[in-house]
């Protein structure tokens, strides 16, 4: 039987202490919770993760415990928690030993992220594989007004990859602490907003850790969607992605 293709985690995982943190957004008081669905390597609770988190699922082991076996996931959703008062976080693990996977994977999880009340889902994959169905599967979570970040890859390119190119989701690229971007962040047209590339986070073990890549910014980028529908719930994806490309710092009620 021929071999599906394997896709990679989006971000360089570092492990440098900690690094400043960029500008907060501002973080109103929020009207609801906003579950945002990490499809990624899974989560592994943390002290920082308590009470953050819906229950999940993992499609690699085929249960509900979907813990992280490579760290992507976790450090995703310690940013997401720092950016997000309001979110609850769902793990669904789709990555697993090395942070690899396969494409049909993916889109199961992105699908059952979008039938398990996601509001966000983030996914900070990338793979070079083409295939219409991941793709097709971000737009009909976007059809279902579920706004979806994605990672644009760091390979410094324009190429938009499966799933980055996808018409409705938010893209997001890296800048730097000056506002220019990042050498390895892909780029043009179709990255629809730039946010921090180097962002604090939470390692599995609970250590600080510095974040690099378009992964890290794709789960701030995802943070600042939570702000937006925690305050107001009825914004269309399109809506949000207009008020982020805006501005990243505009979330208020």
């Amino acid at each position: 039987m021929k071999s599906l293709p394997l896709i990679l985690v989006a971000a360089v995982c570092a492990v440098a202490v900690a690094v400043a943190a960029p500008a907060a957004l501002s973080k109103p008081a929020p009207a609801t919770h906003v579950t945002v669905a990490i499809v990624d390597t899974g989560v592994t609770p943390s002290k920082q993760l308590a009470g953050k988190l819906v229950p999940g699922w993992d499609f690699i082991d085929n249960d509900a415990t979907p813990t992280d076996g490579y760290g992507h996931g976790t450090e995703l959703a310690s940013i997401i928690a720092s950016e997000c008062s309001a979110c609850r976080i769902m793990p669904v693990r789709v990555l697993g030993q090395g942070g690899l996977g396969q494409i049909p994977t993916v889109i199961q999880g992105i699908q059952w992220a979008a039938a398990h009340g996601a509001k966000v889902i983030n996914v900070s994959i990338t793979t070079p594989f083409s295939n219409p169905d991941f793709s097709a599967a971000i737009e009909a979570a976007v059809s279902e007004g579920i706004t979806v970040t994605v990672a644009a890859g760091n390979q410094g390119a324009t190429t938009a990859y499966p799933g980055t190119a996808t018409p409705d989701a938010i893209v997001v690229g890296s800048i730097d602490s000056n506002g220019q971007r990042f050498s390895w962040s892909n780029y043009g047209p179709w990255v629809k907003v730039v946010a921090p590339g180097a962002l604090p986070a939470r390692s599995m073990a609970g250590r600080l850790v510095s974040a690099v890549g378009t992964s890290a910014s794709a789960a701030y980028v995802a943070g600042a969607a939570g702000n937006l529908l925690a305050c107001s719930p009825t914004l269309a994806p399109a809506a949000v992605a207009q008020r982020l490309e805006a501005s990243l710092t505009s979330a208020s009620c």
